[in-house]
């Protein structure tokens, strides 16, 4: 988790297609259709109930490293179930981010037990067979962050300009803090933070 801290100062992305023709060759339904792989399975919390909560996230492999995979269609039910669009052959890793329900931040869960797509496990995709893949919460950390939930521009807390600092605790890459003030026609204000330097301050006029 990480703490930041804020300030309201006064003043200062080709399609290739393949055509393969075999005369008195029966081929498969399959690779007529084009290989259509899919990932599905079931999502657990902790206490082996049903998540349906958060989205699966999709992560493909490439030369650059890890990268998710927007385009990709996830249908998730209230079950807890999934199932993924086709994918094409490739590395791939599964999970879940972080999910916050009211005060309780649950670590984020991917496939093979990892709780970081760094320690996840593969999911090698070859072929047109199908993949069962289960995801399962293994931990959930209670958040300190008494200013929850702020995580949209409509939660935003009020500050006021010239008053003490505040802290908020960022818990993972699924939540994020808005803050909020009253400005004055005229006058100048600048926000000060301090925090990671590895995560950026996001700023809206919403």
């Amino acid at each position: 988790m990480r703490t930041h801290r804020f300030q309201v100062r006064r003043g200062a992305l080709a399609l290739a297609v393949i055509c393969l023709l075999a005369l008195g060759v029966a081929l498969p339904a399959a690779a007529l259709a084009g290989a259509a792989t899919t990932i599905s399975g079931m999502r657990t919390m902790p206490d082996g109930s049903s998540d349906s909560h958060a989205s699966v996230q999709i992560y493909r492999q490439s030369p650059s490293g890890w990268s998710y995979v927007s385009t990709l269609t996830v249908t998730s039910s209230l079950d807890g179930t999934y199932e993924t669009g086709a994918l094409s052959d490739g590395t791939y890793r599964v999970g879940e981010n972080l999910l916050i329900v009211g005060a309780t931040a649950y670590s984020p869960a991917f496939y093979g037990g990892g709780v970081t797509l760094a320690t996840g496990s593969n999911v090698v995709i070859s072929g047109s067979s199908a993949e069962n893949i289960d995801l399962h919460r293994t931990s959930d950390v209670v958040t300190t962050d008494t200013a929850e939930p702020d995580n949209t521009p409509r939660q935003a807390r009020t500050l006021a300009p010239g008053g003490d600092w505040v802290e908020r605790t960022l818990c993972g890459e699924p939540d994020s803090d808005w803050i909020k003030f009253d400005a004055v026609a005229g006058h100048t204000y600048a926000i000060e933070t301090s925090g990671s330097p590895t995560h950026p301050l996001w700023s809206s006029d919403d």
